[in-house]
């Protein structure tokens, strides 16, 4: 039962990944032992074979985890960012719908008019300088 371990680019990941065709570590360890039951001497190199195929899908195990992990951690700071949004739009109609165009309006008056005073007192301030009382 020998399992050979070439390795295969897997074109539906990232193209730096590459995978091993395995068997589940449980599968292989039920082949051992079944051969060992069997009475069937295992050549030390079939033995490291299969522990090292298990080795490899663990790598794999690992590796895919670890995308996975990343995946989830973009998902969740994308997700954030648009809860985030959703809030401050949220706080922005609620600031609009509450706003009284009447007060708004006199109170843009009252600003207005005190704008125009200010500018006709800096006017005064202007034409009266020291030179012209000399």
């Amino acid at each position: 039962m020998k399992f050979d371990a070439k390795p295969i680019v897997d074109d539906t990941q990232t193209p730096h990944v590459t995978t091993y065709p395995t068997m589940e570590a449980e599968t292989l360890l039920e082949a051992v032992i079944q051969k060992m039951d069997d009475g069937v001497s295992l050549a030390s190199s079939d033995v490291a074979d299969y522990f090292d195929n298990m080795g490899r899908a663990l790598d794999q195990v690992t590796r895919k985890q670890v995308m996975v992990g990343l995946l989830q951690n973009q998902l969740d700071a994308a997700t954030q960012v648009t809860e985030d949004q959703k809030t401050n739009i949220e706080i922005q109609r609620s600031n609009l719908l509450d706003t009284d165009l009447a007060e708004t309006t006199a109170q843009l008056a009252r600003s207005n008019a005190l704008l125009q005073a200010a500018q006709a007192i800096i006017t005064k301030i202007d034409t009266d300088t020291l030179f012209q009382k000399l």
